[in-house]
């Protein structure tokens, strides 16, 4: 999915749920400007102004939009709602700012994108920014080469760019070390490209150049200090200036790939190709160019598949091998965690996939395997409360994680999942070393972005 589409769909829910939600004065002008059938309902009057003229105007100043200047340029632009609150935490305050993109399309197997951001914190007083610019050509063979370049604020987990598209937001969390993250600051220059060898196999190189600050409150958490427990030492003292550079190859093997065209014209996979077992193949190699640079060498292998067994019963699973073969200066942002932070948005990649009841910040170790899988249903405990119809599916978990080097026992974790409309989804999980040994528990309710742009479109 290209950053035009993301705009479009992705950014537009989650900047209409907080006009409606959250402000009186916008809500107060919907129902004052655009008179709704007197039969109609709440959301029927919201949809009639989105799409009236003043409501598409108010839409694009509020939401951001994507403008054709000429026929093959476009600009796009977060909006003032996502500029004024970006973020919020207690230590930075709120996050205020803008990202905007400069697209050129001369021909549908080519899309040149410039894309500048700046932000700026109002308790902290400090400025963040960066600068992406990719370059999507090829059609049969699809290519992308990509620079980024700048100065910003990461998780510990996460040692690159937060991810645009987001699949879920978690409202609650009630697992450990609740909606509190380890963060770092950095200065880096990544260069990246990717392209199809053939059908089956693409391959993705990259290069990476950081250097890291410590931060004097590296704790981030919303509006209020909660207690914070991880598995992670530097949860109470400083991540140490250092520096890496870092070179990382990732190999996917396809087994029956099936492509389809998007709107924009870019040849892209569908679902269906999940169906057939996916390989990956992910290399990471840490080059110690002084004694302040990390060094360290990490090999992973991972397959998943999505096995079909009716039309509306499906098995998801994904087994990840992976080993350090060299760890002779390694960093906190380096390691590989079991569980990141229980912040209050679910990136996409790392959902469904994911553990959810252990500390957080939970490292692997040195060598490490991971098991996960989800059973999808359309109803399974839903009919004993009255639950039933074609609105609801329900999600059954069972995750494990085995430390080979650890003499612990293997962690198990099982959960369960409701889905209303794939608009909201309750989840609850539990798990502990052999289910009860240092055993946890984990409910979150989530709003789903793919269910609620269809309300609002």
């Amino acid at each position: 999915m290209n950053f035009v589409q993301k705009i479009k769909d992705k950014k537009r829910v989650r900047l209409w749920l907080l006009l409606f939600f959250f402000s009186p004065i916008s809500s107060f002008a919907i129902l004052h400007t655009s008179p709704p059938p007197n039969k109609a309902s709440f959301l029927s009057q919201c949809k009639n102004f989105i799409h009236s003229p003043k409501g598409k105007i108010l839409s694009s100043i509020i939401q951001g939009d994507t403008c054709q200047i000429k026929p093959h340029l476009f600009i796009a632009f977060e909006g003032l709602a996502l500029g004024l609150v970006n973020d919020i935490s207690y230590p930075e305050g709120l996050w205020m700012g803008q990202k905007v993109a400069l697209l050129f399309r001369p021909s549908p197997e080519i899309l040149y994108t410039l894309s500048p951001a700046l932000y700026f914190t109002t308790k902290s007083k400090k400025y963040y920014g960066y600068i992406h610019s990719s370059f999507l050509f090829g059609d049969s063979q699809r290519k992308k080469l990509s620079l980024s370049a700048g100065f910003f604020n990461y998780d510990l987990e996460k040692n690159r760019l937060i991810a645009e598209e987001k699949e879920a937001i978690a409202l609650l969390n009630f697992a450990r070390g609740v909606q509190v993250s380890l963060r770092y600051e950095s200065i880096f220059l990544r260069l990246e490209n990717q392209w199809d060898i053939n059908d089956k196999i693409s391959f993705c190189l990259s290069s990476e150049w950081r250097k890291v600050f410590p931060i004097k409150e590296n704790l981030y958490y919303p509006l209020y200090p909660p207690s914070f427990q991880t598995n992670n030492k530097y949860s109470s003292q400083q991540i140490p200036l250092h520096k890496s550079f870092e070179i990382s190859t990732d190999i996917n093997f396809y087994f029956a790939p099936n492509y389809v065209y998007n709107k924009w014209g870019r040849k892209i996979l569908s679902p269906t190709t999940f169906y057939s077992p996916h390989l990956r193949l992910s290399y990471r190699h840490a080059l110690a160019l002084s004694k302040a640079y990390s060094q360290y060498l990490f090999l992973s292998l991972s397959l998943r598949q999505h096995i079909l067994f009716s039309p509306k019963h499906r098995l998801r699973y994904q087994f990840e091998l992976a080993h350090y073969f060299q760890k002779k200066q390694i960093y906190p942002e380096d390691e590989s965690y079991l569980k990141g932070c229980n912040s209050l948005s679910l990136i996409s990649n790392k959902t469904p996939y994911s553990f959810h009841t252990p500390w957080a910040y939970t490292p692997m170790g040195t060598s490490s395997l991971r098991l996960y899988t989800i059973v999808d249903m359309p109803i399974f405990l839903a009919t004993r409360f009255q639950l039933g119809g074609k609105s609801f599916s329900e999600s059954l978990y069972l995750n494990a994680f085995w430390g080979i080097e650890q003499p612990k026992s293997p962690y198990l974790e099982m959960g369960y999942s409701l889905e209303y409309a794939k608009i909201i989804r309750l989840c609850f999980f539990y798990g502990g070393y052999n289910f009860y040994q240092n055993a946890a528990c984990c409910f979150r309710a989530m709003l789903l972005l793919d269910g609620l742009k269809n309300i609002f479109s």
